[in-house]
């Protein structure tokens, strides 16, 4: 080796040492935000519950929005009203995360944002303390209120670095720390306080998941005359019916179908519309079917009066199937796997309502149409949230034979969103409508907004079409989350030798 390589080597080694050197001094002595760092980006949409055609049939100082984004892009928060810009985080705050939920328990959702700035106290400094300023984390928290957005606690000092914020339940916030640390934090209207605090396992995914309910859902069983007249004269089990979709149920842990017409039990009450009345045979071929539960509330459910409630409801009582919707049973709880599931059921309302006495329309779970009852059905789902992990609503809604949502589902999904609640399925339309799922970081809300008909003698295009809503349930370490969405389409198969329902596929 000459000396002018040596020498070289000798000055790219002194290079790289100095180089080293001077990152370390830099990362050790000068005010920088750690590496480790992520940054999100995300936005909440909320501009599809303006509608100016939007005709309230009560009034619920809760429900009118004019905060239309909150949206975080390049460490900076921004809220839009409007389409206009409301509210935007300062220049000297960079923005890592935020979340949009209720944190001080007073039904209104507020902004939590996960933040850096180079003041440890702001204007709150202790007096046991100084204000440092180099880069610190911290949670601020705002309220929203229309289309404003007010400050209600920004001092909210660290003490361990976050990495990650979420909201698993009810108005808690839980902070994953770079110490390996979970913390459970609760607003006291003075700042946050830990409520709880655990080890946190980093070697497993942070949304490893427990354990899972796999659940599916289906339309309009709606048995017309030309249906249970076909099964009856030719001596066929109404089973034939339901066996295309009976490998489905028996794959799954919960299997739903909307019972759109009441059983009977005398031949004599057999009916078609308007007034519907199905054999009890339905009944068995459901049972049959492997079905779980059935939800009984929409608008055919007095069409046979209390004869028709009492026999249906103490047939399936009988035959091991759950019903709600009517009789005080507007919700069932199901313990599957470790995971607690809420389903509840309600109808827009009954056919020929002022025919009925105040006493049977009670007995039917007809959604709230003034303040006092919206505030009773608030309290319940809230009630039920606390003590279960999910909530299903199905809803009997929607304008018939239409493909697209109303007003009136538009309104509906808002306020279930508002309760947290996790899944809405939809029938009444007696068409397939569209499916979305409304989410941000922490909360998820999956909407089916019609299932269409399950089976039915209704003889449009549209009407003979309709889906099987698959889907499992996870729980996992930061809550639950909806996974494996499938939708499997159906058809209504008619001809000389069978009335049946069949997957599209096939």
């Amino acid at each position: 080796m000459n000396n002018k390589s040596f020498s070289i080597k000798i000055l790219i080694s002194a290079g790289f040492v100095i180089v080293v050197t001077i990152i370390y001094f830099i990362v050790r002595f000068i005010d920088i935000i750690p590496y480790w760092v992520k940054w999100n980006e995300k936005a909440i949409k909320l501009d599809f519950l303006i509608d100016s055609d939007l005709k309230d049939e009560f009034v619920d100082s809760h429900i009118p929005i004019v905060i239309d984004t909150i949206e975080l892009k390049n460490k900076i928060l921004t809220v839009y009203s409007n389409k206009k810009e409301v509210f935007t985080t300062e220049e000297r705050t960079k923005v890592q995360d935020f979340l949009y939920f209720d944190i001080d328990n007073d039904n209104k959702k507020d902004l939590v944002l996960l933040v850096w700035e180079k003041e440890k106290f702001r204007d709150r400094v202790p007096f046991f303390e100084k204000n440092v300023t180099k880069w610190d984390q911290h949670i601020f928290i705002y309220n929203v209120c229309q289309n404003k957005v007010t400050e209600k606690w920004l001092g909210s000092y660290i003490k361990d670095d976050i990495i990650s914020i979420h909201n698993v339940k009810n108005n808690i916030l839980t902070v994953i720390t770079t110490n390996n640390k979970r913390v459970d934090l609760k607003y006291r209207g003075f700042g946050l306080k830990v409520i709880n605090e655990s080890k946190f396992d980093y070697v497993k995914e942070l949304d490893s998941i427990k354990s899972v309910v796999s659940i599916n859902c289906f339309g309009d069983n709606l048995i017309h005359k030309k249906i249970y007249d076909f099964y009856l004269k030719n001596n066929i089990d109404f089973y034939e019916i339901y066996k295309n979709i009976k490998i489905d149920n028996d794959e799954c842990d919960i299997s739903v179908i909307n019972h759109e017409t009441m059983l009977v039990d005398s031949e004599n009450e057999y009916s078609d519309f308007p007034r519907f009345g199905t054999p009890l045979d339905v009944g068995y071929a459901i049972k049959k079917a492997g079905f779980d539960v059935v939800t009984l509330a929409n608008n055919h459910s007095l069409d046979k009066y209390d004869y028709g409630i009492v026999t249906t409801v103490e047939f399936y009582k009988k035959n091991g199937i759950k019903t709600i919707g009517v009789d005080s049973n507007d919700y069932v709880i199901f313990n599957k796997n470790g995971i607690k599931i809420c389903m509840m059921n309600y109808t827009y309302g009954i056919n020929n309502e002022n025919e009925y006495p105040d006493e049977l329309l009670n007995r039917i779970n007809i959604l709230p149409r003034n303040n006092d009852d919206l505030v009773k059905f608030k309290n319940k789902i809230r009630k039920l949230k606390e003590k279960t992990d999910v909530i299903i609503m199905f809803l009997h809604w929607g304008s018939e034979y239409k493909t697209e949502i109303d007003n009136f589902q538009k309104k509906w999904t808002k306020i279930l969103l508002d309760l947290n609640v996790d899944i809405v399925i939809g029938t009444h339309p007696h068409v397939v409508q569209k499916k979305e799922i409304f989410k941000d970081k922490n909360n998820e809300m999956l909407v089916y907004y019609s299932l269409g008909n399950f089976i039915s003698y209704q003889t449009r295009k549209e009407t003979l079409r309709g889906m099987e809503a698959r889907f499992k349930i996870a729980k996992t370490k930061f809550g639950i989350k909806i996974m494996d969405i499938l939708d499997v389409p159906l058809v209504t198969y008619i001809d000389r030798n069978t009335i049946t329902t069949k997957k599209y596929e096939d």
